[in-house]
């Protein structure tokens, strides 16, 4: 599955098609048979994905429970509709509309400026990354929260004590993982928060 998110901001053409829709339908209604979920197709949507290589737009096909009581046993998982393209490509794991690479650069750029609009701006440029500056807040502050234990073993109190200033210690502290030369380690700690 890793390889297929990293695939995400090397080619999306590419990974896009990885997988004909028609093959992951069909063994998506066949597992949905050997369960004895009876799904109806609903509808044809257009996914929007934040890449390294700018916005990725690809349709997919949603179902839903055809009947109540199929309703009632998703509803009971936590989930009635689906969309198995998504699930193929490990699209339906992303806390955001956006590529591991696309967040990953995010948090980089937002934790080397002053301010998110500024890392907005730069995002927008070179990068490539279409996100808002509340969106790179939530994602920095996504993985900051991922990789706060890696450095403080033991120190969660601290943010205990000074919850108005949570935030700023998480991004600080993602700051200087970066600057340390560590980004590996987000770069890892990210991906197995995904893969879980």
């Amino acid at each position: 599955m890793r390889e297929i998110m990293e695939m995400m901001d090397e080619n999306p053409d590419t990974w896009a098609h990885l997988f004909p829709e028609k093959e992951v339908l069909k063994k998506a209604r066949t597992g949905w048979k050997q369960r004895g979920l009876r799904m109806k197709n609903t509808r044809k949507a257009t996914r929007s994905l934040i890449t390294l290589k700018g916005v990725y737009l690809y349709e997919r096909t949603c179902y839903v429970p055809k009947d109540e009581e199929t309703r009632q046993r998703l509803m009971a998982e936590g989930n009635t509709t689906f969309y198995p393209m998504d699930i193929k490509l490990g699209v339906d794991r992303l806390p955001f509309k956006m590529s591991p690479g696309a967040m990953l650069k995010c948090a980089e750029v937002a934790v080397s400026t002053e301010t998110f609009q500024q890392a907005e701006d730069m995002l927008c440029g070179p990068y490539n990354v279409q996100a808002g500056n509340a969106t790179i807040r939530a994602v920095t502050n996504y993985i900051s929260r991922i990789v706060w234990p890696l450095n403080r073993e033991g120190q969660s109190n601290e943010l205990a004590r000074d919850p108005k200033h949570g935030p700023a210690i998480l991004r600080q502290n993602l700051k200087n993982m970066l600057l340390d030369g560590r980004w590996d380690v987000v770069k890892e700690s990210l991906y197995a928060e995904l893969l879980k």
